[in-house]
């Protein structure tokens, strides 16, 4: 598997604390099946600004430890972009990197309490350059955790979206175990990964969510999310995904009180 979002990188983030830590991510890692996993550190303005360089470097590094300790993963560069209006910019001025760099994809994350009213605006300019937003874990934001199909007319706009592994198993509370559910019933996710930070909590683990994700959706679908499309990003080939669909709210079931009032309230009209 390949896993498109991670913070497996030491002293960049608020990912692994140190080297030690990262290798055992590594070894989780590949326990897992993952095979590959794009190092995607939080690039903020203004607060964290990890450079393509140090991010190379870092690579190069691990790669060397990783072939030492015998462990078989292959780390590719990226960033989790914190959308603000001067993306675009950065980008054009290759302060950023895309994801696998070279290639259009490039991660991008929102606010978690609200999405921008900027969002539409920079996702087009992004466009325009050729490159194709992802956001990450939707499913985590406020807003859309309150609605859902806030993401439709994004989607339909052209974004992609990456779903945390372990939003889906729960790890961040019910409210977006369900979101994330239903965004997955709704083809509105066009991947999985891990977002891992750690060799604990938030460890980079797939397993047990791809096998929710094999029962909750047909098999085509599940496996376009969790191999071909990451597949295809990390390769910069094109993803024409399904259309995604609304998400309809399940009626609410009335109470006897309530069946009660609304009779009577007929009766009396």
């Amino acid at each position: 598997m390949i896993d498109i979002h991670s913070h497996i990188l030491p002293f960049l983030d608020d990912g692994a604390d140190d080297w030690e830590t990262a290798l055992a991510m590594a070894r989780i890692a590949s326990e897992e099946g993952i095979h590959t996993m794009v190092a995607t550190s939080h690039y903020i303005e203004g607060a964290v600004e990890p450079t393509k360089e140090e991010i190379q470097e870092k690579i190069a590094e691990f790669s060397n430890l990783l072939l030492q300790a015998g462990v078989e993963l292959t780390v590719l560069p990226g960033h989790e972009i914190y959308l603000t209006p001067f993306v675009p910019q950065l980008l054009e001025k290759g302060r950023l990197f895309t994801l696998n760099d070279r290639y259009p994809y490039a991660l991008i994350e929102f606010p978690m309490q609200e999405i921008p009213i900027y969002c539409e605006s920079v996702i087009f300019e992004l466009q325009c350059m050729g490159i194709s937003p992802v956001l990450a874990h939707p499913e985590r934001n406020r807003k859309i955790v309150e609605n859902p199909n806030l993401l439709y007319p994004l989607l339909e706009k052209g974004l992609l979206t990456q779903m945390n592994s372990s939003s889906l198993t729960g790890k961040f509370g019910s409210a977006v175990q369900k979101t994330a559910q239903i965004l997955l019933q709704c083809r509105m996710i066009h991947g999985m990964a891990t977002d891992a930070h750690s060799d604990g909590g938030r460890a980079p683990r797939i397993q047990e969510a791809s096998r929710i994700v094999r029962e909750m959706v047909p098999e085509d679908y599940a496996q376009k999310i969790l191999e071909e499309w990451p597949r295809r990003i990390i390769a910069g080939e094109p993803i024409n995904p399904p259309l995604p669909q609304e998400y309809i709210p399940p009626r609410k079931k009335m109470s006897f009180l309530e069946k009660m009032k609304r009779q009577f309230t007929i009766h009396n009209s």
